[in-house]
């Protein structure tokens, strides 16, 4: 109890999170070989590292993992020691990874250059050309490389009256991916120009290593801008490269790519203006040549059709005299015919007149109606079918007598038939 009273006395999740607490005031650098690498759910990227006599389990996100590796390589880890505390398990939580050794390097360079192909970042499909003549160049690279003085100089020697925006980047060491990133994406963001240039100079393939991460491959992918890279001298490619809209083989290359030569291409122009005038001069003779034989025809034709429309008149005026009698005589004809037809239909609707007179009386004759107009009757069952035998009524039926000015129901009480 004493112990207790001098001493503060944690619970074990309480011991734990002040131990985290603890261990994440520093960054680690940790050097092994990578082991049991998986990829759980596309979300969590779980190794261990590990040497002759130990070995330690590494964690980091999915989206977290710049470089790509596998199992047997040799890295350097940087992060922080992280226990779990539902279960008490150490475990270091990864925040940067670097491949050690050329043969690492390398690998880790395959590996990244598969996964972004087989994404289609390569593709010439989506490639863009620069302007041949842009009016403002983005520049990222490092101030204190020498590429920075050779790109400007060669900009401006090349063609005045540019617009050059710099964003420093550095090129090489562990801020150079995230600088990069940065650099491109202040670019989209705030400051719109015609072609980026992104550039630094030669290096061993670990001093290139910003230029083959993943991250500043993706940023130049999604760039709005064209983008030209010039990294290191002509035999150094990098996954940049592959990327980029259009890779040059230097620096100085890059810059003499983005824009032209103001001597060349005034000369060029001057050449070029020249040979559109003969160009020019050559389709007007042409054209001139052409409208002539062009008017002369039409001369020609108009001549003919002026003789064919003069032929065309006279043979209109002859038909128009024979039309003339020909609808003259057949005005005649029709009004002669006319008078007989009116004769003819006159006598016929009077002959048709009287037969249906006639028929018109037999047909009131012969209607059910006309005998009760002399007094007779007509009675029909409850249906309204005619009764003509007293044998086709029943005592109790109802039955319905007509009349000339009416009608009478009636129910049969007596039946005699006539035997």
């Amino acid at each position: 109890m004493n112990s207790e009273a001098q001493h503060s006395i944690y619970s074990v999740s309480e011991f734990l999170d002040s131990l985290n607490t603890s261990l994440s005031q520093e960054v680690f650098y940790v050097k092994g070989e990578v082991s049991d690498y998986k990829i759980i759910q596309n979300r969590y990227v779980v190794f261990d590292v590990k040497d002759e006599k130990g070995k330690m389990n590494c964690f980091l996100m999915f989206y977290q993992l710049e470089v790509q590796i596998e199992d047997g390589m040799e890295i350097v880890v940087k992060g922080l020691p992280h226990i779990y505390i539902p279960q008490g398990r150490f475990s270091f939580r990864v925040i940067g990874i670097e491949p050690v050794g050329e043969g690492a390097l390398k690998r880790a360079l395959i590996l990244t250059k598969r996964k972004l192909e087989k994404e289609g970042l390569f593709d010439e499909r989506y490639k863009a050309a620069p302007p041949s003549v842009p009016e403002t160049i983005g520049l990222v690279t490092s101030q204190d490389a020498a590429a920075y003085t050779d790109v400007l100089r060669i900009l401006t020697n090349r063609w005045s009256g540019l617009t050059i925006y710099f964003h420093h980047a550095s090129v090489q060491g562990e801020r150079a991916v995230a600088e990069i990133v940065d650099a491109l994406d202040w670019f989209n963001k705030y400051r719109p120009v015609d072609v980026i240039i992104v550039t630094r100079g030669g290096g061993s393939l670990e001093d290139l290593q910003a230029f083959n991460s993943e991250a500043v491959c993706r940023a130049v992918f999604a760039s709005h801008m064209p983008i030209i890279t010039g990294v290191g001298h002509e035999r150094d490619v990098t996954l940049v490269d592959l990327v980029a809209d259009v890779r040059a083989s230097t620096p100085s290359n890059a810059a003499e790519i983005a824009v032209p030569d103001k001597v060349t291409f005034v000369s060029q122009l001057l050449i070029t203006r020249q040979q559109l005038r003969s160009h020019l001069f050559r389709i007007l003779d042409d054209v001139q040549r052409n409208v002539y034989t062009i008017f002369e025809r039409l001369q020609r034709i108009l001549a003919d059709r002026t003789e064919f429309f003069a032929l065309l008149t006279r043979r209109l005026d002859a038909l128009k005299r024979t039309f003339s009698y020909t609808l003259q005589q057949s005005l005649l004809f029709l009004s002669q015919h006319r008078l007989r037809l009116q004769r003819s239909l006159t006598q016929s609707l009077s002959m048709y007149t009287q037969q249906l007179r006639f028929r018109q009386q037999t047909l009131t004759h012969l209607h059910p109606q006309f005998p009760l107009q002399r007094g007779f009757s007509l009675t029909r069952d409850a249906s309204g079918k005619i009764l003509r035998h007293a044998s086709d009524v029943h005592i109790g039926d109802l039955i319905r007598t007509e009349l000339q000015d009416g009608s009478i129901q009636s129910h049969v009480r007596n039946l005699k038939l006539d035997t």
